[in-house]
């Protein structure tokens, strides 16, 4: 891993001139836990090594885009809950 760049209009995370990874969302790259973008700092916590886990960063990914569409459902699910709470009303 010599640099990490993401390209949103191609949607590569480059790691050196020639490999990347394809259809990283700008979504699921600004995804952060604790204030880090996580596919971000996966691979500059590995910079100058040799990037012999592909598939882990792929299954990371796969992961991000799948909680997010959780927390989209999630979401959802709480306008419509919110829509049926019922008043409430202090006594005197």
């Amino acid at each position: 891993i010599e640099f990490v760049r993401y390209d949103p209009a191609e949607r590569r995370v480059a790691i050196n001139n020639d490999k990347y990874f394809e259809g990283i969302t700008r979504e699921m790259w600004e995804y952060q836990i604790g204030g880090y973008r996580v596919l971000e700092k996966y691979l500059k916590d590995r910079k100058g090594r040799c990037m012999n886990d592909c598939m882990r960063y792929i299954k990371i990914a796969a992961a991000i885009a799948h909680t997010m569409q959780i927390q989209n459902q999630v979401d959802n699910l709480y306008l419509q809950v919110e829509e049926n709470v019922l008043s409430f009303q202090p006594t005197p």
